[in-house]
Protein backbone atom coordinates (compact mmCIF):
# COMPACT_ATOMS: atom_id res chain seq x y z
CA UNK A 1 0.00 0.00 0.00
CA UNK A 2 1.44 3.37 -0.97
CA UNK A 3 2.26 5.79 1.77
CA UNK A 4 0.76 9.16 2.09
CA UNK A 5 3.30 11.45 2.30
CA UNK A 6 1.79 14.09 6.13
CA UNK A 7 2.35 17.27 4.00
CA UNK A 8 -0.40 15.75 1.34
CA UNK A 9 -2.14 14.19 4.30
CA UNK A 10 -1.94 17.49 5.82
CA UNK A 11 -3.30 19.64 3.03
CA UNK A 12 -6.25 16.86 2.89
CA UNK A 13 -7.17 18.07 5.93
CA UNK A 14 -7.14 21.69 5.51
CA UNK A 15 -9.20 21.33 2.69
CA UNK A 16 -11.39 19.40 3.92
CA UNK A 17 -11.44 21.61 6.90
CA UNK A 18 -11.82 24.73 4.49
CA UNK A 19 -14.79 22.73 3.10
CA UNK A 20 -17.06 22.27 6.13
CA UNK A 21 -15.65 25.64 7.29
CA UNK A 22 -17.60 27.57 4.35
CA UNK A 23 -20.72 25.50 4.47
CA UNK A 24 -21.59 26.58 8.28
CA UNK A 25 -20.53 30.03 6.77
CA UNK A 26 -23.04 29.90 4.09
CA UNK A 27 -25.71 27.72 6.09
CA UNK A 28 -25.25 30.44 9.17
CA UNK A 29 -25.70 33.30 6.68
CA UNK A 30 -28.70 32.00 5.29
CA UNK A 31 -30.07 31.49 8.23
CA UNK A 32 -29.87 34.65 9.86
CA UNK A 33 -30.70 36.48 6.53
CA UNK A 34 -34.64 36.01 7.84
CA UNK A 35 -35.49 39.31 6.20
CA UNK A 36 -33.95 38.10 2.57
CA UNK A 37 -34.47 34.01 3.36
CA UNK A 38 -37.73 34.09 5.48
CA UNK A 39 -39.29 31.73 3.21
CA UNK A 40 -36.68 29.28 2.95
CA UNK A 41 -36.77 25.79 5.10
CA UNK A 42 -33.85 24.02 7.18
CA UNK A 43 -33.87 21.67 4.29
CA UNK A 44 -33.62 24.49 1.61
CA UNK A 45 -30.87 26.20 3.85
CA UNK A 46 -29.20 23.19 4.26
CA UNK A 47 -29.35 22.17 0.23
CA UNK A 48 -28.35 25.69 -0.98
CA UNK A 49 -25.09 25.42 1.32
CA UNK A 50 -24.11 21.90 0.29
CA UNK A 51 -25.12 23.56 -3.88
CA UNK A 52 -22.10 26.80 -2.91
CA UNK A 53 -19.13 24.32 -1.55
CA UNK A 54 -20.06 21.59 -4.59
CA UNK A 55 -17.60 23.34 -6.61
CA UNK A 56 -14.87 23.13 -4.23
CA UNK A 57 -15.40 19.70 -3.24
CA UNK A 58 -15.62 18.71 -6.78
CA UNK A 59 -12.19 20.45 -7.30
CA UNK A 60 -11.15 18.67 -4.80
CA UNK A 61 -11.91 15.08 -5.31
CA UNK A 62 -11.46 15.88 -9.27
CA UNK A 63 -8.21 13.90 -9.20
CA UNK A 64 -9.81 10.79 -7.70
CA UNK A 65 -12.99 11.26 -9.66
CA UNK A 66 -11.43 10.48 -12.45
CA UNK A 67 -10.12 7.53 -11.64
CA UNK A 68 -13.96 5.69 -10.71
CA UNK A 69 -15.65 3.75 -12.99
CA UNK A 70 -18.35 6.19 -14.21
CA UNK A 71 -20.22 3.56 -16.18
CA UNK A 72 -21.57 3.21 -11.93
CA UNK A 73 -22.35 7.12 -12.15
CA UNK A 74 -24.88 8.69 -14.64
CA UNK A 75 -26.37 11.84 -14.19
CA UNK A 76 -29.41 12.25 -16.94
CA UNK A 77 -29.26 15.74 -18.30
CA UNK A 78 -32.97 15.91 -17.46
CA UNK A 79 -31.78 16.41 -13.38
CA UNK A 80 -29.40 19.28 -14.20
CA UNK A 81 -31.97 21.03 -16.74
CA UNK A 82 -32.44 24.54 -16.06
CA UNK A 83 -36.05 25.53 -16.78
CA UNK A 84 -36.81 27.72 -19.54
CA UNK A 85 -39.84 29.93 -20.09
CA UNK A 86 -40.68 30.34 -23.99
CA UNK A 87 -44.13 32.39 -23.33
CA UNK A 88 -43.16 35.69 -21.00
CA UNK A 89 -40.98 37.25 -23.80
CA UNK A 90 -43.58 36.92 -25.95
CA UNK A 91 -46.18 38.54 -23.99
CA UNK A 92 -44.21 41.63 -23.66
CA UNK A 93 -43.76 42.20 -27.13
CA UNK A 94 -47.03 41.51 -28.36
CA UNK A 95 -48.27 43.73 -25.54
CA UNK A 96 -50.95 46.69 -25.98
CA UNK A 97 -52.51 48.42 -23.15
CA UNK A 98 -55.25 46.93 -23.92
CA UNK A 99 -53.66 43.46 -22.79
CA UNK A 100 -52.19 44.58 -19.11
CA UNK A 101 -54.53 42.17 -17.06
CA UNK A 102 -52.62 39.57 -19.22
CA UNK A 103 -49.21 41.30 -18.86
CA UNK A 104 -49.47 41.29 -15.17
CA UNK A 105 -50.36 38.18 -14.42
CA UNK A 106 -47.75 36.90 -16.65
CA UNK A 107 -44.98 38.93 -15.08
CA UNK A 108 -46.36 38.59 -11.71
CA UNK A 109 -46.07 34.87 -12.35
CA UNK A 110 -42.81 34.92 -12.87
CA UNK A 111 -42.18 36.57 -9.85
CA UNK A 112 -43.58 33.96 -7.71
CA UNK A 113 -41.74 31.32 -9.44
CA UNK A 114 -38.70 30.99 -7.38
CA UNK A 115 -37.02 28.37 -9.35
CA UNK A 116 -37.60 30.32 -12.92
CA UNK A 117 -34.20 31.29 -13.95
CA UNK A 118 -34.71 31.77 -17.63
CA UNK A 119 -36.42 33.21 -20.60
CA UNK A 120 -36.10 32.81 -24.47
CA UNK A 121 -36.41 35.42 -26.76
CA UNK A 122 -37.12 34.27 -30.48
CA UNK A 123 -35.78 36.71 -33.26
CA UNK A 124 -37.37 35.02 -35.66
CA UNK A 125 -36.37 35.38 -39.22
CA UNK A 126 -37.50 38.82 -40.08
CA UNK A 127 -36.97 41.41 -37.51
CA UNK A 128 -39.99 41.26 -35.61
CA UNK A 129 -38.29 42.82 -32.01
CA UNK A 130 -38.55 46.22 -31.08
CA UNK A 131 -35.59 47.36 -28.67
CA UNK A 132 -38.08 49.58 -26.59
CA UNK A 133 -39.81 46.24 -25.57
CA UNK A 134 -36.67 43.84 -24.99
CA UNK A 135 -35.48 46.96 -22.84
CA UNK A 136 -38.86 46.49 -21.23
CA UNK A 137 -38.59 42.96 -20.60
CA UNK A 138 -34.76 42.86 -19.19
CA UNK A 139 -35.88 45.63 -16.68
CA UNK A 140 -39.03 44.04 -15.49
CA UNK A 141 -36.78 40.86 -15.14
CA UNK A 142 -34.07 42.80 -13.63
CA UNK A 143 -36.27 44.25 -10.77
CA UNK A 144 -38.79 42.08 -10.04
CA UNK A 145 -38.23 38.52 -10.90
CA UNK A 146 -35.61 35.44 -10.40
CA UNK A 147 -34.63 35.12 -13.86
CA UNK A 148 -31.11 34.84 -14.34
CA UNK A 149 -30.37 35.22 -17.92
CA UNK A 150 -32.20 35.81 -21.09
CA UNK A 151 -31.80 33.17 -23.72
CA UNK A 152 -31.31 34.91 -27.28
CA UNK A 153 -32.38 31.66 -30.66
CA UNK A 154 -33.18 33.37 -34.30
CA UNK A 155 -34.86 31.31 -37.24
CA UNK A 156 -38.73 30.52 -35.00
CA UNK A 157 -39.06 27.05 -34.44
CA UNK A 158 -35.04 26.25 -35.45
CA UNK A 159 -34.02 28.08 -32.91
CA UNK A 160 -30.78 29.09 -33.93
CA UNK A 161 -28.44 29.76 -30.38
CA UNK A 162 -27.05 33.31 -30.58
CA UNK A 163 -26.02 33.64 -26.90
CA UNK A 164 -27.24 34.81 -23.47
CA UNK A 165 -27.13 37.75 -20.88
CA UNK A 166 -28.17 38.38 -17.66
CA UNK A 167 -31.26 40.97 -17.73
CA UNK A 168 -28.77 43.21 -15.68
CA UNK A 169 -26.41 43.14 -18.30
CA UNK A 170 -29.11 43.70 -20.84
CA UNK A 171 -30.70 46.43 -19.34
CA UNK A 172 -27.49 48.47 -19.02
CA UNK A 173 -26.27 47.88 -22.58
CA UNK A 174 -29.76 49.27 -24.27
CA UNK A 175 -29.84 52.00 -21.67
CA UNK A 176 -26.43 53.01 -22.29
CA UNK A 177 -27.21 52.63 -26.06
CA UNK A 178 -30.65 54.22 -25.84
CA UNK A 179 -30.64 55.87 -22.66
CA UNK A 180 -34.63 57.73 -22.82
CA UNK A 181 -36.07 53.82 -22.64
CA UNK A 182 -34.16 53.58 -19.15
CA UNK A 183 -35.79 57.90 -18.47
CA UNK A 184 -38.79 55.65 -19.72
CA UNK A 185 -38.75 53.27 -17.08
CA UNK A 186 -37.65 55.47 -14.49
CA UNK A 187 -40.94 57.72 -15.29
CA UNK A 188 -43.18 54.90 -14.30
CA UNK A 189 -41.30 53.45 -11.70
CA UNK A 190 -41.02 56.91 -9.66
CA UNK A 191 -45.56 57.23 -9.90
CA UNK A 192 -45.63 54.35 -8.13
CA UNK A 193 -43.74 54.72 -4.78
CA UNK A 194 -44.19 52.15 -2.41
CA UNK A 195 -46.62 50.13 -4.86
CA UNK A 196 -46.88 46.28 -4.98
CA UNK A 197 -44.84 44.70 -7.82
CA UNK A 198 -48.33 44.09 -9.57
CA UNK A 199 -48.99 47.59 -9.28
CA UNK A 200 -46.27 48.51 -10.67
CA UNK A 201 -46.48 46.52 -13.67
CA UNK A 202 -49.46 47.12 -14.41
CA UNK A 203 -48.92 50.43 -15.37
CA UNK A 204 -46.37 49.66 -17.08
CA UNK A 205 -48.81 47.79 -19.56
CA UNK A 206 -51.10 50.99 -19.73
CA UNK A 207 -48.22 53.62 -20.35
CA UNK A 208 -45.35 51.92 -21.55
CA UNK A 209 -46.86 51.47 -25.10
CA UNK A 210 -47.95 55.80 -24.80
CA UNK A 211 -45.15 57.23 -23.51
CA UNK A 212 -43.80 60.19 -24.89
CA UNK A 213 -40.68 58.55 -25.97
CA UNK A 214 -39.58 60.91 -28.98
CA UNK A 215 -39.80 63.77 -26.50
CA UNK A 216 -37.36 61.69 -24.08
CA UNK A 217 -35.35 60.80 -27.05
CA UNK A 218 -34.37 63.77 -27.44
CA UNK A 219 -33.90 65.03 -23.87
CA UNK A 220 -31.31 61.88 -23.94
CA UNK A 221 -29.56 63.51 -26.92
CA UNK A 222 -30.88 60.39 -28.82
CA UNK A 223 -31.32 60.26 -32.71
CA UNK A 224 -34.14 57.99 -34.21
CA UNK A 225 -32.95 55.19 -36.69
CA UNK A 226 -34.04 56.07 -40.51
CA UNK A 227 -34.04 52.63 -41.08
CA UNK A 228 -36.10 51.16 -38.53
CA UNK A 229 -38.87 49.67 -40.67
CA UNK A 230 -42.39 49.51 -40.89
CA UNK A 231 -44.27 50.10 -37.69
CA UNK A 232 -46.07 46.68 -36.00
CA UNK A 233 -48.98 46.79 -33.43
CA UNK A 234 -49.65 49.91 -31.47
CA UNK A 235 -48.31 51.97 -35.17
CA UNK A 236 -49.61 55.81 -33.67
CA UNK A 237 -47.78 55.54 -30.39
CA UNK A 238 -44.76 57.45 -29.12
CA UNK A 239 -43.18 53.93 -28.81
CA UNK A 240 -43.64 52.78 -32.13
CA UNK A 241 -41.93 56.01 -33.77
CA UNK A 242 -38.87 55.66 -31.44
CA UNK A 243 -38.28 51.70 -31.45
CA UNK A 244 -35.80 50.31 -33.29
CA UNK A 245 -35.99 46.47 -34.93
CA UNK A 246 -33.93 43.75 -32.83
CA UNK A 247 -32.23 41.46 -35.52
CA UNK A 248 -29.00 38.85 -34.40
CA UNK A 249 -26.24 41.59 -35.82
CA UNK A 250 -27.82 44.32 -34.27
CA UNK A 251 -28.27 42.65 -30.58
CA UNK A 252 -24.45 41.54 -31.07
CA UNK A 253 -24.01 45.27 -31.75
CA UNK A 254 -25.37 46.25 -29.00
CA UNK A 255 -24.55 43.64 -25.77
CA UNK A 256 -20.77 43.01 -27.12
CA UNK A 257 -20.37 40.95 -23.81
CA UNK A 258 -22.97 37.95 -24.89
CA UNK A 259 -22.52 34.76 -22.83
CA UNK A 260 -21.75 32.13 -26.21
CA UNK A 261 -19.85 29.24 -24.69
CA UNK A 262 -21.63 26.17 -25.76
CA UNK A 263 -21.36 22.71 -26.30
CA UNK A 264 -22.16 20.05 -28.73
CA UNK A 265 -24.43 17.17 -27.94
CA UNK A 266 -25.86 14.94 -30.42
CA UNK A 267 -28.38 13.56 -28.03
CA UNK A 268 -26.70 11.04 -26.30
CA UNK A 269 -27.02 10.17 -22.91
CA UNK A 270 -24.43 11.76 -20.45
CA UNK A 271 -21.25 10.49 -19.93
CA UNK A 272 -17.88 11.68 -18.39
CA UNK A 273 -16.52 13.63 -21.56
CA UNK A 274 -19.51 15.53 -21.75
CA UNK A 275 -19.51 16.41 -17.88
CA UNK A 276 -16.06 17.33 -18.57
CA UNK A 277 -17.01 19.52 -21.23
CA UNK A 278 -19.48 21.15 -19.43
CA UNK A 279 -17.81 21.86 -16.19
CA UNK A 280 -14.91 23.33 -18.14
CA UNK A 281 -17.18 26.15 -19.14
CA UNK A 282 -17.02 29.54 -17.32
CA UNK A 283 -20.74 30.81 -16.99
CA UNK A 284 -23.86 29.14 -14.67
CA UNK A 285 -25.68 27.87 -17.67
CA UNK A 286 -24.07 26.02 -20.32
CA UNK A 287 -26.14 25.81 -23.74
CA UNK A 288 -26.38 22.17 -25.54
CA UNK A 289 -26.35 22.29 -29.24
CA UNK A 290 -27.12 20.11 -32.10
CA UNK A 291 -25.06 21.47 -35.12
CA UNK A 292 -26.53 25.63 -34.71
CA UNK A 293 -29.54 24.42 -32.52
CA UNK A 294 -30.08 24.89 -29.07
CA UNK A 295 -31.86 21.69 -27.55
CA UNK A 296 -31.46 22.21 -23.94
CA UNK A 297 -29.80 24.33 -21.27
CA UNK A 298 -28.01 22.79 -18.43
CA UNK A 299 -27.31 24.37 -15.21
CA UNK A 300 -23.30 23.36 -14.13
CA UNK A 301 -23.98 24.29 -10.60
CA UNK A 302 -26.49 21.59 -10.42
CA UNK A 303 -24.54 19.13 -12.34
CA UNK A 304 -21.26 19.81 -9.66
CA UNK A 305 -22.81 19.39 -7.06
CA UNK A 306 -24.63 15.72 -8.45
CA UNK A 307 -21.31 14.75 -9.68
CA UNK A 308 -19.72 15.56 -6.24
CA UNK A 309 -22.65 14.18 -4.27
CA UNK A 310 -21.91 10.97 -6.76
CA UNK A 311 -18.14 10.66 -6.04
CA UNK A 312 -18.15 10.65 -2.23
CA UNK A 313 -21.45 8.15 -2.54
CA UNK A 314 -19.35 5.87 -4.92
CA UNK A 315 -16.02 6.34 -2.88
Amino acid sequence: MRTVPFKQKLLIAVVGYGIVGLFCFVFLTLHNMHQCFAELSISEEITLSVISVSPLLLAALWGNIKGLKFADIEIALSEVRAEVDFQLASDIQTMQGSGTPELVAKVSDAVKRKNLKLVEVNLRVEKYWWSTRLYLLAALADEYTNIERLVFVEQNADRLYIGMASPSVVRKALAKRFPYLEMAFETIQKQQPGQDASAVIQQFGWQWPSLPFLTLEKESGGAKDPTAGPDQANSGSEESKAKKLVGAAELKEWIPNLETQNRDWDGARGNFLLYEKILNCSGPYVPLLHGKRLELVVSREELMYRLACSAVTSG
